[in-house]
């Protein structure tokens, strides 16, 4: 026999224990004629007695957590690729076909947009492989040093003066393909250069740009070792 059920105010009332439909009288929530039972209590899968198959399709709890934790996951990656900028083009190569020029006040105008928060920074002139020439602006904060095994390195001097140190050994080097940077060299040999001035490093010597007092400006050419 159904004991009936008293109603309280503010409460929520049963008015079908079989269906487990509730009648609301603060809200006057109106009940559902056609309720949803739960008929598996582990996986909470509704069971809908107007479509059977709607009750297939729901998922399961384990596997609604699993899609949901799935979608996240595609959210958070695509978030990251979206944040991400644009990788910088590279310079064209340099015509083959005909004589190429580049103005001084061309070059001057690339320097000053290199960014002043970091020691380096270079712009392509030309580039004809198996040569690229750049120009680089060095400024007075700490220069790493570096060794190139697969190639020497030609420079001269457009505008400033400074110290080049070379050769000794790396301090704290690291590898990047045939390139080696470190934090310094010890026991180099010092060569002081002015404007004017040509400096070429052979191939597996260190080398590092030290006690520089204003911003020197280099223009710098990799030449491949002979095969």
């Amino acid at each position: 026999m159904t004991t009936p059920t008293v109603p309280q105010t503010g409460s929520q009332t049963v008015s079908d224990p079989d269906s487990q439909t509730v009648s609301d009288p603060v809200s006057q929530t109106v009940s559902d004629p056609v309720p949803q039972t739960v008929c598996d209590p582990v996986s909470e899968t509704v069971c809908d007695p107007v479509c059977d198959t709607c009750a297939m399709m729901r998922p399961h709890g384990g596997d609604a957590m699993r899609l949901f934790a799935a979608v996240s996951v595609l959210f958070v990656l695509s978030g990251g690729m979206q944040a991400q900028p644009p990788a910088a083009p590279q310079p064209a190569p340099t015509d083959r076909t005909k004589a190429s020029h580049m103005s001084a006040d061309a070059l001057s105008a690339a320097l000053a947009k290199l960014p002043s928060d970091r020691p380096a920074g270079s712009v392509r002139v030309f580039s004809l492989a198996p040569y690229n020439v750049n120009v680089e602006r060095r400024l007075p904060q700490t220069q790493g040093a570096s060794v190139h095994e697969a190639q020497a390195e030609l420079f001269y001097v457009i505008d400033g003066s400074a110290t080049m140190l070379t050769g000794g050994k790396l301090v704290g080097e690291t590898r990047n393909g045939t390139n080696l940077a470190g934090k310094g060299i010890e026991a180099g040999t010092s060569q002081k250069f002015s404007k004017g001035d040509f400096l070429i490093v052979p191939s597996g010597v260190p080398h590092q740009f030290v006690d520089i007092k204003s911003p020197v400006v280099v223009m710098s050419m990799y030449l491949p070792n002979a095969q």
